[in-house]
């Protein structure tokens, strides 16, 4: 389930860590190879979102429209340029929805791929073995047990981990729910 606050945070954190402006599809990269070692390390996402294959390489879906400025939430943070393709820091949020295995792969994904220029992500992202190139005008699903196989889980633990994002997802909005309503 997509964690916005928890996206806008790890988003700001990634503009802060890299001098406050990047093109914004270097922003995604990150935020998917971000995603992607927390599956890794952790056997779920860091934003909880929805992953596809485009032309450019995987996206996380709701952080991209994010980015092309379609959530109001993302603008006391951060801004896009969609013309100019370059998205900036404008506040650093306080950073409440993260842990600190989170702000861990956060700075590992700076200290790996920081780096390198947005092309060179979309060359490096267009290697790894989930994503898939799409047929033209359109784009295809990255699953959880996609990235949890390609970045080394076995099958039985593929099965666990899908099986608990599940009840994550199911759980979640009595979750919210009681926050809400000052009961949790």
């Amino acid at each position: 389930m997509y964690q916005q606050r928890k996206t806008i945070e790890a988003a700001a954190y990634l503009l802060a860590k890299l001098g406050g402006e990047m093109p914004y599809i270097k922003l995604i990269k990150l935020l998917y190879l971000a995603d992607r070692e927390q599956v890794k390390r952790r056997g779920r996402t860091l934003s909880g979102d929805t992953h596809w294959s485009l032309p450019y390489g995987p996206v996380l879906e709701h952080a991209l429209n994010c980015i092309k400025g379609n959530d109001p939430a993302w603008f006391e943070y951060i801004r896009t340029d969609v013309d100019a393709k370059v998205t900036w820091l404008v506040a650093q949020p306080e950073l409440s929805a993260m842990s600190q295995s989170d702000t861990e792969v956060l700075d590992d994904t700076v200290a790996c791929f920081g780096h390198l220029h947005w092309k060179e992500l979309v060359d490096y992202t267009h290697t790894l073995p989930e994503w898939r190139e799409p047929r033209a005008g359109s784009r295809r699903r990255i699953y959880l047990q996609d990235i949890a196989a390609a970045v080394g889980h076995s099958p039985a633990e593929v099965d666990l981990l899908v099986a608990a994002e599940s009840e994550r997802t199911s759980i979640q909005p009595l979750l919210d729910h009681l926050r809400l309503t000052g009961h949790a």
